[in-house]
């Protein structure tokens, strides 16, 4: 499981209660809190993935609440963005073979030296399987 987040300039998330993420916080989070650095507006419409694996007991069956206090650098500011959502990935229906292995682990050269590779990989907002390496 992973947020997938856009935000602008900072951000601090919560599922069903309970602190899970947080970018540009500061160390006491009041409800007019600024955040602690900026997001530029090229970098803030992009996705940026945070990985909640340690965070999948807090789901519950039914209706969950992803809460997320949003948080500007400035009062001032002119710009504001927070787009969440939570993805669920499931490795299993994204392999193109039943013989194939999901990698969570960095591989070294000498592991990979002589094996044939294809790729299922994540871009943007799509999944897809790249050329033989």
């Amino acid at each position: 499981m992973a947020l997938r987040i856009r935000y602008d300039d900072g951000f601090v998330a919560y599922l069903n209660g309970v602190k899970v993420a947080e970018k540009n916080a500061p160390d006491h989070l009041f409800w007019n809190a600024s955040a602690t650095g900026t997001t530029n507006d090229r970098n803030a419409v992009r996705w940026e993935a945070f990985e909640m694996g340690e965070h999948s007991h807090l789901l519950k069956q039914g209706q969950n609440i992803l809460a997320i206090h949003g948080l500007n650098q400035s009062k001032s500011s002119t710009d504001a963005l927070w787009d969440a959502q939570l993805a669920v990935i499931d490795h299993a229906s994204m392999l193109s073979s039943a013989s194939a292995i999901p990698y969570t682990k960095p591989l070294s050269l000498a592991e990979l030296k002589g094996a044939q590779l294809r790729a299922v990989v994540f871009t943007g907002d799509r999944w897809g399987v790249t050329g033989d390496f």
